[in-house]
């Protein structure tokens, strides 16, 4: 800091008396009284938002600080080393500040560090800093993932946008574009970045299951269906793709296929997928095998014994196997419920 105090009085001395008494707040750390007292006398010239910009800087304001940095550099080159050592140790302790913010789980705090420098960064002069310029993407990219987190979708989506503008189709920002499309329901637009995605990564199973959800809620189940069998290809392990597949089959009246789908989910997870067993028990009961239909009724109906539809679904299985009394039970059972 000593040299840094030397360094700028090396570069006020012999300037213009206007600003003496601006001068004479900075060097007392009065960086607010610096800044009115600017305000009184200008900043006119190079040597005025200079000064200026490293009020902004001590006051941490770091729109305005890039706003001046470029002023005085319209005016004039003749400060630049000076500018450009405020904007980059702004803009490295603003990055530094928003990561931290990230770790400690401080989501806005990150969010506000992040906004600053990008756009102290935008006045970085890549020719002077372009290590510091090159972080540029990855900042954005660090952004817009906080954004992200925060479900601020519209945000988020124009800083991947901006990463995009840099690097090109980039596998990464495409990926998280796509996501952002599919948390915000766009899905004619999440379609199209996955379809950019899987030009450059045709096995991206995240792109292939999101082309395959987004065609599937624009109603367009043969599409859908086309998408997540080749998803499935990729990975045949994935129960969402089944248990999804398996219900586009279903509103396709498909029953055999259907159940294979469904079951391979359920069978998977049962405790977590016991709304499949209706599905399951209606293709069952739709292919005409009432028995396996049953079973999956009586498993239903264990779970939800006060859901009528149940009951109902398993009185019609019971008459179709010949149990006339457990049938007439069951659908009486229904009947009471229904009032």
């Amino acid at each position: 800091m000593a040299f840094l105090l030397s360094a700028c009085a090396v570069l006020v001395a012999g300037c213009g008396v206007e600003y003496s008494n601006v001068k004479r707040h900075m060097k007392l750390g009065d960086y607010t009284a610096a800044r009115e007292a600017l305000t009184v006398v200008g900043p006119n010239d190079a040597e005025g938002w200079t000064l200026l910009t490293e009020c902004d800087y001590w006051l941490e304001d770091y729109p305005a600080l890039a706003d001046a940095s470029r002023a005085s550099l319209q005016f004039s080159s003749e400060y630049q080393p000076r500018i450009a050592y405020f904007l980059q140790r702004a803009y490295i302790e603003l990055v530094n500040h928003a990561i931290l913010s990230l770790e400690e789980g401080r989501e806005s705090d990150a969010d506000r560090f992040f906004n600053d420098a990008v756009t102290v960064g935008e006045a970085i002069d890549p020719a002077i800093s372009p290590a510091l310029y090159g972080l540029k993407d990855d900042v954005l990219l660090l952004a817009g993932s906080n954004l992200l987190r925060m479900g601020d979708y519209s945000e988020a989506r124009a800083r991947f946008e901006q990463v995009i503008t840099i690097r090109g189709d980039n596998p990464e920002a495409l990926e998280l574009l796509a996501f952002c499309d599919f948390q915000w329901q766009m899905y004619d637009s999440c379609l199209a970045d996955c379809e950019r995605l899987l030009r450059l990564q045709p096995q991206n199973v995240k792109a292939l299951a999101w082309r395959a959800q987004a065609a599937h809620f624009v109603r367009d189940p043969e599409q859908a269906l086309d998408a997540y069998r080749e998803a499935l290809e990729v990975d045949s392990g994935d129960v969402t793709l089944h248990r999804n597949i398996g219900m586009i089959l279903f509103q396709l009246e498909k029953w055999d296929q259907a159940r294979h789908h469904l079951e391979v989910a359920y069978q998977d997870d049962p405790g977590s997928s016991a709304d499949l067993l209706i599905p399951i028990g209606e293709c069952c009961f739709n292919a005409g095998d009432y028995r396996d239909a049953m079973e999956s009724f009586e498993i239903a109906n264990s779970m939800a014994p006060d859901d009528a539809e149940i009951l109902k679904y398993l009185g019609a299985c019971y008459w179709q196997l010949g149990f006339r009394q457990e049938a007439e039970d069951a659908l009486k059972r229904a009947n009471q419920l229904n009032k």
